[in-house]
Parts: C-alpha cells; sequence; structure tokens
C-alpha cells in the first residue's frame, strides 16, 4: 500500500485564495494612492514629531527660564549654556523632555487625525486594511503548506542530522497530541525524547539518523535503558530502515518506526495543522 497522495497547494486544505482588489471595493489607482497616503505619512508623521518636539522644548525652554537682556553674544551665550547647566543639574531639563515629548506626539496624533476626515481616505483605509490581512492570511497559508509538503519528503527527513532529526521528530510526536519533550542529550542512556502520559513517564524514544539500516545494538541498548526506567515502551525510530537482525531481535521488545511511519504521520497532519492556524 503506497503512501497517500501529496495535494497541491489548490488542493489542499491549507489553500487560501489570494484575494483580488475588487473583493474590497479598491481599484488598482485607489491601491497605489492609499500605499502613497501610507508612505506619505509615515514620512510626514517623524517630520511632524520632529518639528513638534524642537518647537514645544522651545517654548517650554522659553517658558521656564528667566534670564536678563544682555548687550553681548558672548554674554548670551555664556548665560545660555550655564541654564542648560543648571537643567541638568537640578532635572528640570528632564521633565521638560517629558514635556515636550508628550506634547509632540499629541500635537501630530492630533494632525493626522483631523487629516484622516476626509471622508473617502478613511474608507480606503478600512479597505486597504481588510485586504491586507487577507493577503497576509494567503501568504502564511501558503509557507504552512510548503513546510507541510516539504517535511511529507523523504528527501527532507533523511538530509537531517542527529541533532536536527531529534527536533523535528519531537515537533512531530507533539503536533499529534503527544506529550512528546527531548532529553538533554548526555547521560540519557541512549534516549532522545521521553514521552509522558497524565505527567508521567510512559515512552522512551531512541532516535537513529544514519545512512545505513540500524543493526540490533541500538535496540539491545534500548531495552536495557528500559527496564532500568519507568517507562512501559521504548520505541527506537530511523530514517535507514532496520536490519533484519534488528527486527527479529525487536519483537515483543522494541516498538519500530521507520521512515515510512513518519511519512504517513506527517501526511496525516494536515487536518490538525490547519484546526491550530484557524
Amino acid at each position: 500500500m503506497g503512501l497517500p497522495r501529496i495535494p497541491s497547494y489548490k488542493d489542499s486544505k491549507f489553500f487560501i485564495p489570494t484575494p483580488l482588489l475588487q473583493n474590497f471595493g479598491l481599484t488598482p489607482t485607489d491601491y497605489e494612492e492609499i500605499t502613497k497616503y501610507l508612505k506619505e505619512k509615515r514620512s510626514d508623521k517623524l517630520l511632524l514629531r520632529i518639528f513638534f518636539f524642537l518647537l514645544s522644548a522651545y517654548a517650554s525652554y522659553a517658558f521656564f527660564s528667566v534670564t536678563r537682556v544682555s548687550n553681548s553674544i558672548g554674554e548670551t551665550l555664556k548665560l545660555f549654556i550655564g541654564r542648560c547647566i543648571a537643567f541638568l543639574l537640578t532635572g528640570e531639563f528632564i521633565v521638560i523632555t517629558l514635556i515636550a515629548a508628550v506634547l509632540a506626539g499629541l500635537s501630530s496624533e492630533l494632525y493626522f487625525k483631523l487629516l484622516e476626515k476626509n471622508y473617502r481616505i478613511k474608507a480606503l483605509l478600512e479597505q486597504e486594511a481588510q485586504y491586507s490581512l487577507a493577503l497576509k492570511n494567503s501568504k502564511e497559508a501558503l509557507v504552512r503548506y510548503e513546510d507541510w509538503k516539504n517535511k511529507t519528503n523523504k528527501d527532507y527527513w533523511t538530509t537531517l542530522d542527529g541533532h536536527d532529526f531529534e527536533i523535528q521528530f519531537t515537533n512531530l510526536l507533539n503536533l499529534f497530541g503527544y506529550d512528546a519533550r527531548k532529553t538533554r542529550g548526555s547521560g540519557d542512556g541512549g534516549v532522545d525524547i521521553e514521552i509522558f502520559e497524565d505527567g508521567k513517564l510512559d515512552s522512551i524514544v531512541s532516535c537513529k539518523a544514519h545512512k545505513k539500516p540500524i543493526g540490533p545494538g541500538p535496540g539491545r541498548d534500548l531495552v536495557g535503558t528500559l527496564t532500568a526506567s519507568n517507562a512501559n515502551t521504548a520505541i527506537l525510530v530511523s530514517t535507514s530502515g532496520f536490519s533484519s537482525g534488528a527486527r527479529q531481535f525487536a519483537k515483543d521488545r522494541v516498538v519500530l518506526w521507520d521512515l515510512e511511519k513518519i511519512l504517513r504521520m506527517q501526511s496525516q497532519l494536515e487536518e490538525k495543522l490547519i484546526k491550530k492556524a484557524s
């Protein structure tokens, strides 16, 4: 019995059609206008914040500063520098800066709120926001599909190194509803993943990403670890399959999962990933 057919993106339940502008009451001209407006708004907003900040800072400084009139530029500069130092020493400068920042933010926000009273711009903004969200969802669905499809191919799993294989297989188990946890990798008795049920250790898993079929040795090691643990089941996973000796030894001792088992699990994930994303 062959593996399930991998659907194309349009056949898949991941598929979300790319949104069309006309479905959101927008024309290409409208979209260009609103895109240009948003770009200019971001640029203008920054300039306005700087302008209002400097204006507010100057006004605040003029209000709080008390200086005597001087007839010489040197004396005026000296007073100005002295006043600035006084601000820093007394903490007035910090207070004034905070006030100026607040005034700058409020002023520029008020400006753009008044500007957006133009109902046409406001309507286009709402339609553009809906279109952008739909476009974002469509792109994210395609990324999820491509990631899922990639992992239904043998080449994906056979090119992983041992560490990455352990991580990806742990993720696969968790997506299937298992409570799988990767071990730290040292002093674990050959166990790469532990599966818990109701908070208690239920199964131990050893992952092998080798080029050749696995012999009986890893199975023997895993049985020894199982005997010394509180787990109920030992699972040996291999992307390169198992030798006849390994299969003979594993009978009634170790559960063997080969690459075809992994691919079947990954192929069956489509429904689960759709529910998780929705």
